[in-house]
């Protein structure tokens, strides 16, 4: 008995050894960190051989929030994404966000947006990369730029392992112009080496997303720690201090100074010519309006002087400069009422720190919803509440003093009572400004302090321009609206045309349409992107209208001559939506969704990821929709059967991984919804 009572002791020391020992090398473990080796100031390897840059310092900092130590390795861009894909690697330490990607990554919480740029040679008649696609355009391989421009027809592509190879062959002629993934890096490289003098960058702003760290597919462990961690940096003002640092005044010094002389010499006019712009496109967009550019253009010039005169640091007029582009550069078509609301209050709390709560409320249907919030509990948004209880605010800011009190004495004792649960007795005065469309006010913003500090008359001029701003961004979004109902009604009609001539096309377009909108769901698109492929389902087969009637309904298969003729329909598909801005963006999808991924589609010949992916997702649903459907020359096929050919051709119509992500988890999903009939 001692004897196994001894063993027994020995054992469950010898398994807590174990756990202990287990515990100890998990949470001490080296974290393996990955980067592209040339993509400065985010990250490269210095003149020491050593790894540098923002992203470096960001990693460095999160190695020390979690406690973790990182071995941080730059390399090859393409070998990075191998060495995380196959496992050598944790964490790639800075990749651009998008959908294909979502397929085999988990994102972080962004750092912030980054955007493709040109470079070109100083004589270059090349203004755009989008005017440049019969140009030859150099590119860093396997980069979101590089992906960018596949998916959007560009031909000419000069793949190279790094940007500053993209910029060199700029420089020697052999490139047109080079596709840079960020203008910092375009920037830093021209610096580098000297090129101000030869090389230009160009105006271009595309392909704006997400920047951020990345981990495989599935490590939600990781994932959580590093996101903790990079919230508490940027909590803390360690993230602010880095990117000044790379991006702030020990960058670009020169530049930086001419620009400091700039802004103190003519910082108005800046402001006003910038705002200019994005106010035209705005104004331009409602049809009306010139007389209030010209307003806003001067409140912002007035404003900047007053930042100016305000005695306080040029390094603090420059952040709220710097923050009120950022306010108008994050005006976009893709971004939704509430989206811009949080960002807009977001920005407008660091314009206006003598308040640290505030919130934005708009009117929907007979109500009024809270749509952003800071500060308060979450409960607060999305309550909505009668307007006549809403304390009124116009055009003009005006400051309220204990907005709580005003609650308790003319509120209805429940909605009071709401609010002060909410924290609405703790606020000392607040500033609001009303959102106005055609001369209605649909909704105020309010900005709460609760410290009994003065609003200086600066604060109000700022909230003043937050809410014209408002107002002109929700009115974009409501003629937006308005707009978009008479496409869905064009484009019925043009799908109603087709379906009179081709009674095999009638449902078919919507099946495809609904099929591929899931597909592109499973897949983690954004609804955006969901949106745009059901559009292009629909679509697909608009160029069947100038296909010949003799060819389109004849009831056995087509001889050589009459197949030929089909296979125009995607180009006249294409050719179809011509001039018509609002379907640009399907018309790649929709040329392309009859290539295959062996290379010997049509119209292009088109071969693997040179198509683009929403084409790839057609092409399967088509091909699937086309075998579960009667035809005069052959019956329909069971699902069984169906699958079978899926599998057969994967790899050679088809994306190999699309297709079976399409058998294994759309189908299954599809059926259940008894969309599809087994």
């Amino acid at each position: 008995m001692k004897s196994a009572n001894g063993k027994a002791k020995w054992l469950k020391f010898f398994v807590m050894s174990l756990l202990i020992l287990g515990t100890v090398t998990f949470s001490s473990r080296i974290i393996r960190v990955v980067g592209d080796e040339n993509f400065p100031p985010y990250e490269f390897v210095n003149e020491k051989g050593q790894p540098d840059g923002f992203l470096v310092d960001i990693m460095r900092a999160i190695s020390n929030e979690v406690g973790v130590p990182f071995d941080i390795t730059l390399m090859r861009w393409v070998d990075a994404q191998k060495a995380l894909l196959e496992g050598r690697a944790d964490v790639l330490e800075g990749m651009k966000v998008t959908e294909e990607r979502k397929i085999v990554y988990d994102f972080g919480e962004e750092y912030f947006k980054i955007y493709t740029v040109g470079v070109v040679r100083i004589d270059s008649p090349v203004k755009s990369i989008l005017n440049a696609k019969d140009k030859k355009i150099a590119v860093q391989m396997a980069t979101a730029t590089h992906s960018w421009l596949l998916k959007n027809g560009f031909k000419n592509l000069i793949p190279v392992d790094d940007y500053e190879e993209a910029i060199r062959l700029v420089l020697i002629g052999k490139a047109d112009i080079a596709a840079i993934g960020d203008v910092n890096t375009a920037r830093w490289i021209i610096m580098k080496n000297g090129w101000q003098n030869e090389l230009r960058i160009t105006e271009d702003r595309i392909n704006p997303a997400p920047y951020t760290f990345a981990v495989k597919k599935g490590n939600e462990e990781l994932l959580a720690r590093f996101n903790k961690a990079l919230r508490e940096l940027k909590r803390s003002g360690i993230f602010d201090k880095i990117y000044m640092k790379w991006f702030g005044e020990e960058i670009y010094r020169f530049q930086r100074i001419q620009r400091v002389l700039f802004y103190m010499m003519v910082g108005g006019v800046i402001v006003g010519a910038v705002l200019s712009v994005v106010f035209s496109i705005l104004i331009l967009k409602l049809k009306k309006g010139k007389r209030r550019l010209e307003e806003y253009a001067e409140e912002l010039r007035a404003l900047n002087e007053k930042l100016e005169n305000t005695g306080k640091s040029l390094e603090d007029q420059t952040k709220k400069f710097q923050l009120l582009i950022n306010l108008y550069s994050s005006i976009s078509p893709s971004v939704s009422v509430d989206e811009f609301m949080e960002e807009l209050l977001n920005i407008s709390l660091k314009l206006i720190p003598e308040c640290d709560r505030g919130s934005v409320i708009l009117s929907k249907e007979n109500m009024w919803e809270y749509v952003a919030v800071r500060g308060y509990k979450e409960k607060l948004k999305g309550f909505r509440i009668d307007p006549i209880y809403l304390y009124y605010a116009d055009e003009e800011p005006k400051i309220i003093e204990k907005i709580g009190e005003y609650d308790r004495q003319f509120l209805p004792k429940d909605i009071a009572r709401f609010y002060e649960e909410i924290g609405s007795l703790d606020i000392v005065r607040s500033i609001a400004v009303g959102i106005k469309v055609d001369n209605v006010i649909v909704g105020s913003i309010f900005l709460d302090a609760t410290k009994d500090v003065e609003i200086p008359d600066q604060s109000l001029e700022i909230m003043k321009s937050v809410g014209r701003l408002a107002s002109a961004f929700v009115s974009v979004k409501r003629y937006q609206e308005r707009e978009q109902k008479y496409r869905i009604a064009a484009i019925r009609a043009m799908i109603n045309l087709l379906e009179m001539r081709d009674p095999y096309t009638k449902g078919h377009s919507e099946r495809v349409a609904t099929i591929s909108a899931r597909f592109a769901k499973i897949l983690g698109f954004s609804q955006e992107e969901v949106d745009r492929i059901f559009w292009a389902g629909i679509l697909h087969d608009i160029g069947k209208i100038g296909i010949p009637e003799s060819v389109l309904n004849k009831p056995g298969e087509l001889d050589d001559e009459e197949y030929e003729i089909i296979k125009n329909h995607p180009v006249l598909s294409e050719l179809a939506l011509s001039g018509l801005e609002f379907l640009e963006s399907l018309k790649p999808v929709i040329r392309s969704h009859h290539e295959r991924w062996d290379g010997n589609g049509y119209p292009d010949g088109l071969k693997g990821e040179e198509i683009p992916l929403g084409a790839r997702i057609l092409a399967i649903v088509d091909a699937f929709d086309a075998m579960i459907s009667e035809r005069p020359y052959r019956k329909a096929l069971n699902l069984e059967e169906v699958k079978r050919e899926l599998l057969k051709n994967a790899g050679k119509q088809f994306d190999p991984e699309l297709a079976k992500i399409f058998i294994n988890e759309v189908l299954p999903v599809m059926i259940s919804e008894e969309r599809i009939l087994g």
